[in-house]
């Protein structure tokens, strides 16, 4: 931002009384994570910054939540600063690039908290930059209330998890394995599937390494700061929006054929091991969608049908990890998401005895928008695409 030094002029546009009128604008926007504030370059003579640092999608919510007022959304929003921006603690809930505004607001939070969110993500420190810096208990940020918590009379200490060999997919007990934890429990580990062991240790180990790097280095490539869009540093979930923050930080590539042409720019410390594990997990992702869908009984598998299980008899279940409290724990998950314009509803398999659709078909960037606007509420998203 230039700090005012050029200009953002209000128009009106009058309608022509005789014919019809196109306009086709192009606004060029920024990531939904960016941080915008005056450039640097623009205080370099000791002017005073007029704007504070803020999250773009925060300065949209708050734009597209209330009437048209022009330039007055820039407007400071407490009176007794002279920071022309929108706060961040407040700003609306919406729907990241769509018409839906949520009801809810942002919680305030008490001023150490907000040291902590300033120091964490604004400063792109996170828990990390919180660790190093030699912190001796944990902020009440990242405390949940008591009725949040995993309380150990939740946990079940007589059964596990499936366990299924997978070293003949062939097998129809295999199959059959899969498509039964997948149904009883949504959760299971698969053994002898091919990835070799000196691989998944080898990305752990790389995972060690970039977090083990200097704070200016790992925060060069913070989300809206990396110099790819394929690779971004971030903490918790959605720190903008949750009143307790989750205590991690999250390192993620895309991993697409077309996200590998920036490679080049990818973190050096682990850049060549997330590759190789990518490389050796697509065989199983690929095995472990073709049986969920033959347990549908899916005889044609395409593309589309590869990302659509929705509304099938196979379980989402909400899981929870333990933080350790004597080591670093590291966790390297592929999500397979499909192209942002992908449909996503019931197979038309599941509904042909006559079930009816629990969910109604919807565009696979819609959902994800809507999941990443707001704080994680679990399967409550889920809700989004329910009819």
């Amino acid at each position: 931002m230039s700090n005012d030094r050029y200009k953002s002029i209000e128009y009106r546009v009058v309608a022509n009384g005789s014919k019809n009128r196109v306009s086709v604008p192009i606004f060029m926007n920024p990531r939904a994570d960016a941080i915008l504030g005056p450039l640097p370059e623009v205080l370099e003579s000791g002017e005073q910054p007029l704007y504070k640092e803020v999250v773009y999608s925060d300065y949209f919510k708050y734009h597209l939540s209330k009437k048209h007022e022009g330039k007055k959304t820039m407007e400071p929003k407490y009176s007794d600063t002279t920071v022309k921006a929108i706060s961040t603690v407040s700003s609306v809930l919406s729907k990241l690039c769509d018409s839906y505004i949520s009801s809810n607001q942002y919680a305030p939070r008490d001023p150490n908290s907000e040291k902590i969110i300033d120091f964490v993500v604004n400063k792109r420190n996170g828990v990390k930059g919180l660790v190093d810096a030699g912190i001796q208990t944990v902020p009440e940020l990242y405390i949940l209330p008591v009725d949040e918590r995993l309380e150990p009379n939740k946990i079940l200490t007589t059964d596990s998890i499936p366990v299924i060999d997978v070293s003949n997919w062939d097998d129809p007990v295999v199959t059959e394995s899969i498509c039964e934890a997948a149904g009883k429990w949504g959760f299971f580990q698969i053994i002898n599937h091919g990835v070799p062991l000196e691989v998944l240790d080898a990305v752990k180990e790389a995972a060690h390494r970039f977090f083990g790097l200097p704070s200016e280095e790992r925060s060069k490539y913070w989300a809206g700061n990396s110099p790819t869009e394929t690779v971004a540093l971030k903490t918790s979930f959605v720190p903008q929006a949750e009143t307790v923050l989750e205590w991690k930080d999250n390192l993620s590539f895309r991993c697409s054929p077309r996200d590998l042409e920036s490679f080049p720019l990818w973190p050096p410390v682990c850049r060549d091991e997330v590759v190789k594990y990518m490389e050796s997990a697509e065989p199983v992702i690929r095995k472990l969608l073709e049986v969920l869908l033959k347990g549908l009984k899916v005889e044609e598998i395409d593309e589309a049908r590869e990302y659509t299980l929705m509304a099938s008899p196979y379980r989402s279940i909400e899981h929870r990890v333990v933080a350790n409290g004597s080591k670093d724990r590291v966790s390297v998950p592929i999500f397979v998401n499909p192209g942002a314009d992908a449909i996503f509803g019931p197979l038309p398999e599941v509904l042909e005895s006559g079930e009816q659709p629990l969910y109604k078909e919807v565009v696979y960037s819609d959902y994800f928008k809507y999941f990443f606007s707001k704080r994680h509420e679990g399967k409550k998203t889920m809700e989004f695409a329910r009819i």
